[in-house]
């Protein structure tokens, strides 16, 4: 994760994880939208950062206090990723991309989520032609 956090691989990743975690869950979406933000501060701050020193502004230090902040909420995101991801980890969550399941320890027996358990939980029929298909 450079500025925002990576996308899921797809829907049974993702489902996978809420099922497993749902703050973990919950918690990688604020993170994404921290890092976001952070992301957003930080070229507005280089933007104000060059802007200053074209316009002969008496201070530069404004648009350093945005990039500063910008680089601190992007912080704050990247460490809810990784405690979202601590969370999964405590009941084992796993994902397996050529598979596509994803599966974890949920009172002492494992769980799976994939690609049929998506169909059944969208009320599909067996479309293939579907957008929510993994």
């Amino acid at each position: 994760m450079v500025f925002v956090p990576p996308m899921w691989d797809n829907e049974c990743e993702r489902i996978g994880k809420k099922l497993c975690t749902p703050a973990g869950a919950l918690l990688h979406s604020f993170a994404e939208i921290t890092a976001f933000c952070g992301l957003l501060m930080e070229v507005v701050g280089a933007g104000l950062f060059v802007f200053s020193l074209l316009s002969d502004a008496s201070s530069i230090w404004p648009a350093c206090g945005v990039i500063i902040t910008g680089l601190l909420v992007n912080g704050c995101g990247r460490w809810l990723y990784w405690y979202s991801w601590k969370l999964a980890r405590r009941k084992k969550f796993s994902y397996d991309a050529t598979l596509r399941e994803a599966s974890w320890i949920e009172g002492g027996q494992q769980r799976v989520f994939g690609p049929e358990q998506l169909k059944t939980l969208m009320g599909e029929s067996g479309s293939q032609d579907r957008h929510h298909d993994c």
